[in-house]
């Protein structure tokens, strides 16, 4: 069976559940679960991951902060058009364990995220979160303009302070931040 002489290559700016390439493919069956399509092939793979973690009873202790990262990791990764029941599931799991991980632990989940937060829901529940925790969300989400305008009317106050500080707004959310009266005050020192 003579297989393609190059190695799949997806491209940029689809989920990571689907891969897709370019190339010459002699027969379909050379790569598993793909599909010859005029000279392209698509390989489709099921994420269960989010399913998979939620299978278990909630953890207590170490297991608790594993479990944690995971669900931010794997929530973050999941835009607002792929959300479906299982994403609330997730984040009702992480609001319960919650208690049993340290703050410390959850800002270090938050910054490695860093870019590839791209879930506006989990970026809402994050910026209620302490201010440490607020602000690592907010600088981590990768937000499309439109995204961070139906989002700024749900932001806690201190949320909507940091979100001001980003240079890569647009000019709806913008305009939505100086509409709501949001400026950098401060109280006086007592």
């Amino acid at each position: 069976m003579e297989k393609s002489p190059l190695p799949p290559r997806p491209l940029t700016g689809y989920p990571s559940c689907l891969a897709i390439g370019i190339g010459r493919r002699t027969r379909a069956r050379s790569w598993p679960h793909s599909h010859a399509v005029l000279g392209l092939w698509v390989v489709m793979h099921f994420d269960d991951r989010l399913t998979t973690v939620l299978a278990g009873d909630v953890p207590g202790g170490a297991a608790a902060v594993a479990q944690y990262r995971q669900l931010v990791d794997i929530l973050g990764q999941i835009g607002a058009s792929a959300a479906d029941e299982r994403h609330a599931l997730g984040l009702a799991r992480i609001h319960s364990l919650r208690s049993a991980v340290s703050e410390s632990d959850r800002l270090l989940t938050v910054q490695c995220l860093s870019g590839r937060l791209v879930s506006p829901v989990l970026v809402q529940y994050l910026a209620a979160e302490t201010p440490q925790i607020a602000s690592a969300a907010i600088r981590a989400a990768r937000l499309t303009d439109g995204q961070w305008a139906a989002l700024v009317p749900a932001l806690p106050t201190r949320a909507r302070g940091f979100l001001r500080h980003r240079r890569d707004l647009g000019a709806r959310t913008r305009a939505l931040l100086d509409q709501l009266g949001l400026y950098d005050t401060a109280l006086p020192d007592a």
